[in-house]
């Protein structure tokens, strides 16, 4: 089988709260809940070369680690479980998360 690909956690623990730093930009840590309008590809990380790890199927719950920003998009740390924590856009949720 081809090798899997490689998840990055996000650089703060568990139980994790408030502004940390992401490779040099702000990100808020917290622990909360996801609703997702659509079905929500879920990626390694936020990028040129991202992969896809998961999906969050239309109207499923899934938890929410953190929000960052990249650009001028509002990015969803999502926990996959044994998959790690990817990357997915804020807007694909009905909940409105805070960004910073």
């Amino acid at each position: 089988s081809p090798p899997q690909p490689k998840v990055p956690s996000v650089p703060w623990g568990k139980d994790a709260t408030g502004v940390h730093d992401l490779n040099g930009s702000h990100a808020l840590a917290f622990y909360g809940g996801v609703t997702a309008k659509r079905d929500v590809p879920v990626w390694d990380h936020w990028g040129k070369g991202k992969k896809q790890i998961g999906t969050v199927a239309k109207n499923a719950t899934a938890t929410i680690r953190g929000t960052a920003r990249s650009g001028n998009t509002r990015l969803a740390f999502i926990d996959l479980g044994s998959a790690g924590v990817g990357r997915a856009s804020l807007s694909a949720f009905k909940e409105k998360w805070p960004v910073i």
